[in-house]
C-alpha cells in the first residue's frame, strides 16, 4: 500500500514538474510570438529596414565630388621642340539638378519602402493566420483524444457489465466480440488523431519560431461560439490592396517625370594644376599652374530616344495593376461573405447536434439501467456510446470550423494588429 502511495505521489510530482517546465500559449499571445520569434517576419523586417537604410542617401547625390591625379605632362610644338614635367591636379564638381532625376530616385526608393511595408504587413498576416488555424485545430484534436479516451472507458465499463453476465451464463460471448470490434475501431482512430495532434504540434513551432522539442499547452479553450460583429474597414486600406494602389500611383508619378527628358543636369566644377618645371620664363614651356572653374549644362539625348517605349509601357503596366486590384478586391469581398456565411451555417449546426447529444445521453442512461435490471442487450447501449461519440466528433468539428471562419474574419478586418 505505501509503495503504490508513493507511486501515485512521485507520478503528481512529476506531472506537476512538466507543467511549470512547458510554456503556456494563449490564443492572444499570437500576434506577439509571431513578430517576436517568426523567421519569415523576421526577414521581411530585416527587409524593410534595408530599404529605408537606402532612402538616408538620397541627398548624397548633391555633395560635391573632390578628386586629385599626379602624373607627368608633356607639350609638343610645331617646331619638334617639346617638354615634359610632373604635375599634380586637384578638381572639384558639384550637382545643382539634375532635370527630375534626383525626383525619380526618390520616388523609386520612397516606393521600395512602401511595397516592402505592405509586404510585410501582407506576410504577417498569412503567418498569423497560419499560427491562428494551428492553435485552433490543435485545441480541437486535443479535445477530440480526450472525447476518444473517455468512449473508450464506456466501452470498457460496458465490457466488464458484460462479462459479468456472460460468466453468470445469462448472455453469450458474441456481446463481447461486438464490443471488443467497436473498442478496437476507437483504438484505430486514438491513433491517427495522436498522429495529427504531432503533426500540428510541429506546424505550429514551426510558425511561432520555437524549438520542435519545446513542450507547450494550449491556454485557450474554444467551448463557446461567439459571433460578434466585427466594423468593415474600408477594403482599400487592407495592404493587398494598397500595395496596387501605391505601385499604380508611383508608376503615373514615373511616367511624368520620363517626359520630362529635355531638362538638363547643372552642376559647377573647378580645378587647379600645378607644373613643376625648371624654366619657368622660357616661351613655349610648360606652365607653372593652371585653374579652371565654371558651370557644366548636360542634356540626355538617349532619354529621348527610349522615351516612347517607356511611357507605353509604363501604361500597360498601371493597366495591368489596375486589373490585378479589381480582381483582388472581389476576391476579398467573396471571401468575408464566405466567412461570415460559413459561422452563420456551423452555428446552426452545432445547435442541432447539442439537442441530438442531449436525447441521446438520456436514451443512453435508461438503457443502461434497463440492462442492468436484465431488460434488453448489450448491442443497444453499444450503439448508442458509438453513436453519441460521432455526433460530439461532428460538433467539434463545427466549432472547429466555426472558429478558423472567425479567425480568417478576424485576421483580414482587424487592421488594428498590424506591425
Amino acid at each position: 500500500m505505501r509503495v503504490c502511495l508513493s507511486l501515485l505521489f512521485l507520478t503528481v510530482i512529476s506531472t506537476a514538474a512538466l507543467a511549470e517546465k512547458s510554456l503556456s500559449i494563449g490564443y492572444e499571445d499570437l500576434p506577439a510570438l509571431i513578430r517576436k520569434n517568426n523567421k519569415s517576419f523576421l526577414s521581411a523586417s530585416e527587409g524593410l529596414s534595408a530599404a529605408r537604410a537606402r532612402t538616408s542617401s538620397l541627398d548624397q547625390s548633391f555633395y560635391p565630388k573632390a578628386g586629385f591625379e599626379a602624373g607627368l605632362a608633356e607639350r609638343k610644338e610645331a617646331d619638334g621642340s617639346d617638354e615634359s614635367a610632373p604635375f599634380w591636379k586637384l578638381d572639384l564638381q558639384a550637382n545643382l539638378y539634375r532635370g527630375g532625376r534626383d525626383k525619380l530616385a526618390i520616388l523609386t526608393k520612397e516606393s521600395q519602402v512602401i511595397i516592402k511595408d505592405m509586404d510585410k504587413q501582407t506576410l504577417y498576416r498569412s503567418e498569423l493566420m497560419k499560427a491562428k488555424s494551428d492553435y485552433i485545430r490543435l485545441e480541437s484534436i486535443r479535445r477530440a483524444i480526450k472525447l476518444t479516451r473517455d468512449s473508450m472507458d464506456d466501452f470498457d465499463g460496458l465490457k466488464a457489465s458484460v462479462d459479468q453476465k456472460v460468466r453468470a451464463g445469462l448472455m453469450t460471448k458474441t456481446s463481447l466480440m461486438t464490443i471488443a470490434r467497436k473498442t478496437d475501431d476507437m483504438k484505430r482512430e486514438l491513433i491517427l488523431l495522436e498522429r495529427e495532434e504531432h503533426e500540428l504540434e510541429d506546424r505550429l513551432t514551426l510558425v511561432l519560431g520555437l524549438d520542435y522539442d519545446t513542450p507547450f499547452q494550449l491556454r485557450t479553450s474554444f467551448l463557446s461560439m461567439d459571433q460578434k460583429e466585427l466594423a468593415d474597414p474600408s477594403i482599400q486600406d487592407l495592404p493587398e490592396l494598397r500595395k496596387l494602389t501605391l505601385q499604380a500611383e508611383a508608376y503615373r508619378e514615373e511616367t511624368k517625370l520620363r517626359r520630362d527628358w529635355w531638362l538638363p543636369e547643372v552642376g559647377v566644377f573647378a580645378s587647379y594644376t600645378g607644373f613643376r618645371v625648371r624654366e619657368k620664363d622660357e616661351a613655349g614651356s610648360l606652365p607653372q599652374r593652371e585653374m579652371a572653374f565654371g558651370i557644366r549644362l548636360t542634356v540626355d539625348l538617349e532619354a529621348r530616344s527610349v522615351l516612347n517605349s517607356e511611357v507605353a509601357a509604363k501604361v500597360s503596366e498601371i493597366s495591368a495593376i489596375e486589373l490585378q486590384k479589381s480582381y483582388l478586391k472581389r476576391e476579398i469581398e467573396h471571401t468575408l461573405h464566405e466567412y461570415r456565411q460559413e459561422m452563420t451555417t456551423q452555428k446552426e449546426l452545432f445547435k442541432t447536434y447539442d439537442q441530438g447529444i442531449v436525447n441521446s445521453e438520456a436514451l443512453l442512461k435508461r438503457l443502461r439501467s434497463e440492462f442492468e435490471k436484465g431488460i434488453g442487450d448489450s448491442l443497444g447501449i453499444s450503439d448508442i456510446i458509438e453513436s453519441i461519440y460521432k455526433m460530439k466528433r461532428s460538433r467539434m468539428e463545427t466549432g472547429q470550423n466555426f472558429n478558423l471562419a472567425k479567425a480568417g474574419l478576424e485576421t483580414m478586418l482587424d487592421l488594428r494588429g498590424n506591425p
